[in-house]
């Protein structure tokens, strides 16, 4: 079983759109798998880090809380979590600099992996 993260940068809107079609793309590829193995697929958004007034993470730590000065160029988190609904698969916000949501996007998507080996 493998796992797939979907990513986009928070603050380029074109890397988010693109994430659909990517995903139609993982899900035909799974198809053609002669294996059929259930494969686990995350959304994440990077660079949480940037354009950050105030941050914290949410009780469930899987998103970094931004406030941007670059609102009109940036990804909300409702739109990522609606996407994420959209597509069946949990969203994480993360920053590879600040390390924030990294390993907790990480274990998630570790544990869903190892469930679907059963």
């Amino acid at each position: 079983t493998a796992g797939v993260l979907l990513i986009f940068n928070i603050i380029d809107r074109s890397s988010f759109e693109r994430i659909p079609a990517l995903h139609a793309e993982v899900i035909e590829a799974i198809k053609q798998d002669d294996c059929k193995r259930k494969r686990s697929i995350i959304l994440v958004g990077t660079h949480a880090d940037l354009s950050v007034t105030g941050s914290f993470v949410n009780n469930s730590t899987r998103h970094v809380r931004r406030r941007s000065m670059l609102e009109n160029y940036c990804v909300s988190i409702i739109e990522a979590e609606e996407l994420a609904k959209q597509l069946r698969i949990e969203y994480f916000e993360i920053s590879a600099t600040a390390n924030l949501g990294v390993e907790q996007a990480f274990t998630y998507l570790i544990e869903q992996t190892i469930q679907n080996e059963k």
